[in-house]
C-alpha cells in the first residue's frame, strides 16, 4: 500500500500489477501515507482531509470514515500493535488508538505524552515507539506507561523521519542521519540524589546547621551551602 499526491494504490510487488486503486471519483486527493492490517485484511488510508478504512477483502467496497467525537482524524503516520490496536499521530492532539474503526483511545500530554505533535509511530509487540517535537517515547500499551529518550540522553535529534525495530536493536532516522539504539540499556533508571547542607552563614558568619532558625530583623543576609 502506497500513498501519492492524488491517490492511494495497493501493489501487487511481485507481479508489479494494481490491485487496487483508492481515490475520490476523479478528484485528486493527497494521501499522506497508508497502513495495511494483516490481520483483519484492511487498508487504512490517510487523506489531506481525513483517515479512511477500506475492508480489503470486499472488491470495490466503500470506505469508512474514521473519527474522533465526531471530528475527522489528521494523521500523516500510522503503525499497528500485536494486539490489534491501529495507532495513528497527530500534528496537535496526541495519537489515536483504533480498533474496529472506531477511536477507543486518544492519548495526550495528561496521560504522559511530552508533547501533542507527535509524528513517526512504528508498533514493536505490544509496545509502541512514538516521535514527538520534544523526544522519543515506548508507550507500554497493557500498563499505560512510557519511557522516554530525549537529547541529554544523547538522541541527537527531534526531527525524527523514520524507526524500525530490529530485535533489541531500534533504528531511527533524522535530519541528524542515522542512530542506532539498544532498547534493553537506553533507558536509564534515575533517583534523586540526597541533598543535605553543609554549612549556613548569616551575616557572613558560620553558624551551627539547625532544623529551625529564630532570627532578628537585621539578620538578613543569608546563605546556605549544599
Amino acid at each position: 500500500a502506497y500513498s501519492s499526491y492524488s491517490l492511494a494504490k495497493i501493489l501487487d510487488v511481485e507481479n508489479l500489477s494494481i490491485l487496487h486503486e483508492f481515490g475520490e471519483g476523479g478528484i485528486i486527493k493527497r494521501s499522506y501515507t497508508s497502513h495495511y492490517s494483516k490481520a483483519k485484511d484492511i487498508i487504512y488510508m490517510a487523506y489531506v482531509d481525513e483517515l479512511k478504512s477500506y475492508d480489503n477483502t470486499i472488491p470495490n467496497v466503500s470506505p469508512k470514515k474514521i473519527r474522533y467525537k465526531n471530528n475527522p482524524i489528521f494523521t500523516t503516520n500510522i503503525t499497528e500493535t500485536a494486539n490489534g490496536i491501529v495507532w495513528a499521530s497527530s500534528f496537535n492532539n496526541g495519537i489515536y488508538g483504533i480498533k474496529n474503526d472506531s477511536v477507543i483511545v486518544n492519548i495526550t500530554n495528561k496521560e504522559g505524552l511530552l508533547s501533542n505533535k507527535t509524528n513517526i509511530l512504528k508498533g514493536d509487540g505490544n509496545h509502541l515507539w512514538i516521535a514527538t517535537e520534544n523526544g522519543l517515547q515506548l508507550y507500554n500499551t497493557f500498563e499505560n506507561t512510557f519511557k522516554s529518550i530525549t537529547k541529554r540522553d544523547g538522541l541527537p535529534s527531534y526531527f525524527i523521519t523514520g524507526i524500525e525495530v530490529f530485535g533489541d536493536r531500534v533504528i531511527i532516522g533524522s535530519n541528524k542521519g542515522v542512530s542506532s539504539i539498544n532498547k534493553k540499556y537506553v533507558f536509564k533508571e534515575r533517583k534523586a540524589p540526597e541533598v543535605y547542607f553543609t554549612s549556613i552563614l548569616i551575616n557572613e558568619k558560620a553558624v551551627p546547621v539547625k532544623k529551625n532558625y529564630k532570627l532578628d530583623y537585621d539578620s538578613n543576609s543569608l546563605r546556605f551551602n549544599f
